[in-house]
């Protein structure tokens, strides 16, 4: 777990220098997903999708959160 800690820091930094990389946001919603916080990572992964909402593997993790944390109607 120590290196999705870290590397969310380093997203972090990341966003304050630009905003705009749906790759970052996403990257850190799994990130963030790993250490079990859903919320935070399904609030990333829809800030992907706003900046990219082509990216289809957010979408598919996106859904994944959704499903096990039991919102099974947003997931669909």
């Amino acid at each position: 777990m120590g290196n999705a800690e870290e590397s969310i820091q380093y997203y972090h930094r990341a966003i304050e220098i630009d905003d705009q990389i749906s790759d970052v946001f996403y990257n850190l919603g799994n990130a963030q997903y790993i250490l079990g916080n859903v919320e935070q990572a399904v609030i990333n992964y829809r800030k992907a999708l706003v900046i990219n909402p082509k990216k289809v593997e957010c979408f598919y993790n996106l859904g994944n959160a959704y499903c096990n944390s039991g919102n099974f109607q947003e997931a669909i």
